[in-house]
């Protein structure tokens, strides 16, 4: 049986698939000053499809994704993004490209965050990304 944890975001959802989405397109956009703790639901995107989204905005193939060099400007976008916009643990992220630890993947997206707060043209095409990821 598969753990339903293990796609969760912000919170469980149980029910029919109908029922489901009814039930997040309706929380979707909530928000609340009144109730403490409550967060509007994110919707989370499968990281195969950021990892799509960055090879073709980087002109790159799938296997250069996993390439473990220290400045692969793709990989580490990938790593960011499935990070912060698919609910992988660091652990995940971490087997998932070239078998680094959680403290390294950790520091890549601490990296990344500088290196986007100071490149233009690189939080242009993260942005970009992150939009058609999410239609």
């Amino acid at each position: 049986m598969k753990d339903p944890g293990l796609e969760a975001t912000g919170g469980w959802v149980l029910g029919s698939e109908t029922w489901a989405n009814k039930i997040i397109k309706k929380w979707i956009d909530f928000s609340s000053n009144e109730i403490t703790g409550i967060k509007p639901l994110r919707v989370r995107i499968p990281v195969n499809r950021y990892e799509q989204l960055v090879c073709k905005e980087f002109e790159i193939s799938k296997q250069d994704l996993k390439k473990l060099t220290y400045n692969n400007i793709s990989r580490m976008s990938v790593i960011y993004l499935a990070y912060n916009y698919c609910g992988l643990t660091l652990r995940v992220i971490g087997q998932r490209y070239g078998g680094i630890s959680d403290s390294a993947v950790n520091k890549v997206v601490s990296r990344f965050r500088t290196r986007l707060s100071k490149d233009k043209k690189l939080n242009a095409k993260i942005i970009k990304i992150v939009s058609s990821g999410e239609m």
